[in-house]
This record gives structure tokens, C-alpha cells and sequence, in this order.
């Protein structure tokens, strides 16, 4: 073949076909058997079939690999269709194939040539007129012989006996022994060299044809008539009783149930603007490891494989959610309405990596994970209803997302937000203010700000007792109200007037350490106690620290450790600004629990119960 040629055009090149059919042709007429018209026609199909097959499959693979493998399906596929076929002849040396060579393949002309190589006579088949001449008998008869064919004689085997009456000219019996032994060792060194080159040429066939039965041994005794070599049968392939299947180990799983409760007020809500008490995220398996004020609240626990996240119910605080101010005459406002979470028919719930099973006739049911409704209500002050919690259930509903037939790997995180059936937000208000100015009620200003306070105002003996913090920002009654607890963070001692003192020190200590009830609220733009016409107020007065009050004291515990050292801190706050510090409401947060279930493996499945 050319080396310019490409594998396919050598693969399929009528050289590379024709040496393809003359290679099984050659293994199968081994066995003096020779083919009939029929059988040739479907030997050069099946070739065809299974080179476009072979090349279909393995592709430009070099021409050796797709010939072995074209060969290998090919002979045992004929194989199979040989022995299928009752009307195959068995042909001596002297026997003769019928057919007609004017209108045969290529193929089948090569064929024929290697038949006449091998010593076989070639007949023509009777044309189609001489055949419709022939009457039934002869016909018959000419069939009969196709198929049968004569009988195989075994050669004589040699005379070694000694002739009394031989004359000199008569070979002995010692040569004829030394010619049969020396055509037995050519033979067997002939057949050796088939093999080798075979093996060379990497000749599939192998797999399915046994080795011929002289050995390479000359010793063997040459009176033995050379043995015919049968065609092997196809060796059978595996059936399913050859294999010993392992039946797979029995695997159990078991449910195990976590209670997940989000709150609100652990985020950073120091850094943290865009977030509040109705919309926050949480974050699982952090990377720090750790509970607390971070960003966004996280959770120490990493779930695997979730199977179900369902809600149990959320706790919501019963504030107030918009301002309504009625005037009652011409100078007086009653800014006393509350319009709290129970004003709506439902709150939704809406976590957008738990796109749950509830629908609805809005896009705002649609996306969201459940929606709850009233369930229950608790309120520290039974008298005035002004402070409380409401716990929410989605009463009657399933409100869940499960993961099946393939649990969930991992939950990353969640985003919470709380909305009104509009599809809003309960409450935009914040509920962190920035702080201003830190007074002591020893020495409040009457200007810039001016707070006047007829019951915190200075008093003898305990004038030093209340702090007020004053916001930058206006808050309404139903964000911080009396009874309510705040957290402070990020007030700094450097900024008081007059530098770092001990008593500033010990001012904002006791400030960023503590969680602090407020006692009462003032205001600015009417200097008073309480609240504006509008129901907004901008000062949140504290209780400062007691001295000991288990003595029957009533006096503070002196900031820096005297009366002098805390006059002297409340000059200097008069005079200042802090440009850093926060507080936050932790009264009005929101929970929520959920419940996680995951799937484990059930351990119980390989111990026995009498384990101990």
C-alpha cells in the first residue's frame, strides 16, 4: 500500500479486501473444505458488514488493529453460519467445487484460485438452460453427490517389511524410515514457521482455530498417516452460572431531626445598614468558626445530606408597624394607635434557596417558602398591651422543601425576609440608631440640645443616676419604648472633651458592656419628657450603675470613683460629639425556627443488638 494513502482508503482498498478474504478462505479450506456459491456470496458480505462496523466504531486506529479485529468478529460470525448450514460439502483433494466463474466477484475468483493452488478441480455449474434439460433423476443425482460427495481414503502407509525378493535397485527399508522421518521433521518445520509468521502478523484467527496437530518433534513415528485437523467449534461464551454474583451489603438509612432557630440581632448590625429585624441571611459552617455579632448571623453546624427543611413557626414582636395620629382638638395629637403584624390576614415567608410548595394567584405566593398566621401572643406588660411577642405558624399548611430521591449536599445559606401580602417588607425602619451625645443627669444642657426632664432632672442624693442618650435620628414609640433592652457598641473614650480620663473610661465601659433597659424617652423639639405631637422621640434615658443597693443606698456608683471625678465627666460631655457608637432594640427582634432533617447511615444495620 502507499504510505501517502490515508488509513480509511488503505482499509477499505480492494488490496487490503481481498487479502482480508483470502486469509479466512485460506484457514477454513484448511480442513479440505471448500465453499459453495451461497456460502461465498455470504462470507464477502459478512466481510464487508463488519470492516464498515470496525472502522465505525474504533475510528483511524492503524491498519493492523482494525484488520485483527475485522478478522476475529468475521471468522467467528462465519464459524456460527457454517455450522448452521446442514448443506455444507466435505471435499477431498480430488474433489471438485461447482460454480461459474463468468459472472462471480473478484472475491470468489480469488477464492477459486486458491482452490486450484491447493489441487481442486474447478467445474463450471450447469448454465440455467441445461439445468431445465436435465430430467429429475440426473438432477437428483447430481445433488445427491454435491452433498455427499465421495468418500476420503487414508494414504497406505509404508511397507518396512524386507523383501526376500527385492532386487539392489529397490530402496531398503532403513532409507524409506530415514525419508518418511526427514518429510515428517520438513512438515513439522513448515507448519512452525505458519504459526510464527501468524503470531508475527498478528492474526486474530488464533483466537478461534487450534493449533495444528503435528508437533515439532521429529521423533514421533512416521507410520502414523498425518492427522486431518477438524474445525474447533466456536468456543461458547460465558453464561450467567459462570459467575459468582456478590449480593450487595443491605444499607439502611435513618432520619436524624435538628431544631434550627434563627434571631435576628446576631448580625453585625454595627456595620451591617442593609439588613434589619425582617430581612436578614444567615451563613453555615463559616470559615472563623464562630457565633456571635458577625455579618450575617451564621451557624457553627454544617447539615449534609438534607432531606427536608420545613418551618415550625416564627416569633414576631408585636411593635408597631406604620404611625397613626388622630387629633383630638385643635392643639392636641394622640399618636396612641398600633398597627402591628395581626392587621394583616397572613405574613409570607419568603427564603429563596427553599423554593417551597406554596402557589398562589400573585408572583408573591409563588416565590415564597409558606406563609404563617396568628397563633399565640405573650406581652410583659398585661395592662397596657405596649410590648410583646406574637408567634406565627403556618397553621394547616405544609410549608417545607424536600429533596427527593437525592438529599441535598449541604446548606450554605439562607435569606429570610418577612413581607405583608403586597409583597413589602413588614418594617423598613431601622432598628439600630446612631448615638450623638451621652449625658448625666447632673448636668443636662439646656441648649444644643436643649433636654428638659422634670423626673430624671437633677435631684439631691441621687442626681447622678440616669444617662441620657441622645440619637441622631428620630425613632417612633413603637421602636423603642420604655421596658424595651438596647445594646451599645463602638462608643470611644478618646472622644470625650478634655481627652481619656478614668471616669470616661469607666463611662464607656459600663455603656459597651451591658444590656440596658430604657426607663423613660424624651424628646428635643419641645423640650420634655415623652414624646412629640407626632409620636417620635430622640432620647432614650438609662439607669446608671447603683453603688449597693443591698445596703438600702441610694445613691450611684460615682463614675471614677468620686462626686468630683463624675461632675468633672459631666461638664466635659456637654461639649461632646461622639462620631462612633450604635445601639440596637434586642426587644424587637425576630425568630425563626426550622426544622433540618437529614439522612445517615443507620449503623444499627451491622451491629447486632447484643453488642456491648
Amino acid at each position: 500500500m502507499q504510505r501517502g494513502q490515508s488509513v480509511e482508503q488503505q482499509f477499505f482498498s480492494r488490496q487490503n479486501q481481498q487479502q482480508l478474504f483470502n486469509v479466512v478462505a485460506q484457514e477454513f479450506q484448511k480442513n479440505q473444505r471448500a465453499f459453495t456459491e451461497k456460502q461465498q456470496g455470504r462470507l464477502v458480505k459478512t466481510l464487508d458488514h463488519y470492516m464498515r462496523e470496525v472502522w465505525d466504531t474504533n475510528g483511524p486506529m492503524p491498519i493492523n488493529d482494525l484488520n485483527r479485529e475485522v478478522l476475529g468478529v468475521t471468522a467467528q460470525d462465519f464459524s456460527g453460519y457454517l455450522r448452521r448450514d446442514s448443506n455444507m460439502p466435505s471435499l477431498s483433494a480430488s474433489q471438485t467445487i461447482v460454480g461459474d466463474a463468468r459472472n462471480q466477484p473478484q472475491m470468489e475468483l480469488a477464492s477459486q484460485r486458491l482452490a486450484l493452488q491447493n489441487g481442486v478441480q474447478i467445474q463450471p455449474r450447469p448454465t440455467f438452460e441445461q439445468s431445465l434439460l436435465q430430467d429429475t433423476g440426473s438432477r437428483f443425482e447430481q445433488l445427491q453427490q454435491e452433498r455427499v460427495g465421495p468418500k476420503e481414503t487414508r494414504p497406505t502407509p509404508p511397507d518396512f517389511q524386507i523383501s526376500m525378493t527385492s532386487s539392489a535397485d529397490e530402496p531398503s527399508a532403513v532409507s524409506l524410515f530415514e525419508s518418511a522421518k526427514k518429510y515428517r521433521e520438513e512438515e513439522a518445520s513448515r507448519v512452525a514457521a505458519i504459526v510464527t509468521n501468524t503470531q508475527t502478523d498478528a492474526n486474530p484467527l488464533l483466537r478461534f482455530i487450534s493449533p495444528p496437530s503435528i508437533q515439532n518433534d521429529p521423533n514421533l513415528n512416521p507410520t502414523i498417516a498425518r492427522p486431518v485437523q477438524p474445525i474447533v467449534p466456536e468456543p461458547r461464551g460465558p453464561l450467567p452460572q459462570d459467575y459468582i454474583i456478590k449480593q450487595d451489603d443491605v444499607i439502611s438509612y435513618r432520619e436524624n431531626e435538628y431544631n434550627l432557630v434563627l434571631y435576628s440581632a446576631d448580625r453585625d448590625w454595627y456595620n451591617n445598614t442593609r439588613e434589619n429585624r425582617y430581612t436578614f441571611s444567615i451563613n453555615f459552617d463559616t470559615g472563623n468558626n464562630q457565633q456571635g455579632f458577625n455579618y450575617s448571623p451564621s451557624a457553627t453546624k454544617k447539615f449534609k445530606n438534607i432531606s427536608r427543611i420545613e418551618l415550625v413557626k416564627a416569633i414576631l414582636p408585636s411593635e408597631g408597624l406604620d404611625m397613626l395620629v388622630t387629633k383630638s382638638d385643635a392643639t392636641t395629637y394622640v399618636p396612641t394607635a398600633k398597627l402591628n403584624v395581626l392587621s394583616y390576614p397572613y405574613v409570607i415567608v419568603r427564603i429563596p434557596e427553599l423554593d417551597g410548595n406554596t402557589y398562589g394567584t400573585d408572583n408573591n405566593l409563588d416565590n415564597s417558602f409558606g406563609t404563617i398566621q396568628y397563633d399565640a401572643n405573650w406581652y410583659t406588660d398585661t395592662t397596657n398591651l405596649t410590648d410583646g411577642y406574637l408567634g406565627m405558624i403556618p397553621k394547616f399548611m405544609k410549608c417545607q422543601k424536600v429533596y427527593w430521591p437525592t438529599p441535598l449536599a449541604t446548606l450554605t445559606k439562607l435569606s429570610v425576609e418577612l413581607q405583608n401580602p403586597t409583597g413589602t417588607t413588614l418594617s423598613s425602619v431601622a432598628d439600630t440608631l446612631t448615638i450623638s451625645n451621652v449625658f448625666l443627669s447632673n448636668e443636662i444642657p439646656t441648649s444644643s440640645p436643649n433636654i428638659v426632664s422634670a423626673l430624671y432632672g437633677p435631684i439631691s442624693g441621687a442626681e447622678y443616676g440616669y444617662i441620657f442618650i441622645v440619637s441622631s435620628t428620630f425613632f417612633s414609640q413603637w421602636s423603642f419604648a420604655v421596658g424595651n433592652r438596647i445594646q451599645i457598641q463602638g462608643l470611644d473614650a478618646s472622644q470625650v472633651a478634655g481627652g481619656t480620663t478614668v471616669a470616661g473610661t469607666s463611662l464607656v465601659q459600663y455603656l459597651n458592656n451591658n444590656v440596658l433597659p430604657i426607663v423613660a424617652v424624651a424628646n428635643t423639639t419641645v423640650p420634655a419628657d415623652g414624646l412629640n405631637k407626632a409620636g417620635y422621640a430622640n432620647v432614650l434615658i438609662v439607669r446608671g450603675p447603683y453603688g449597693d443597693p443591698t445596703t438600702g443606698s441610694i445613691f450611684p456608683s460615682y463614675f471614677g470613683g468620686s462626686t468630683g471625678t463624675q461632675d468633672t465627666l459631666g461638664t466635659s460631655l456637654k461639649t461632646t460629639t461622639f462620631t462612633s457608637g450604635k445601639l440596637i432594640n434586642l426587644t424587637h427582634q425576630t425568630s425563626l425556627v426550622l426544622r433540618v432533617i437529614t439522612r445517615e447511615l443507620d449503623p444499627t444495620a451491622r451491629v447486632r443488638p447484643d453488642n456491648l
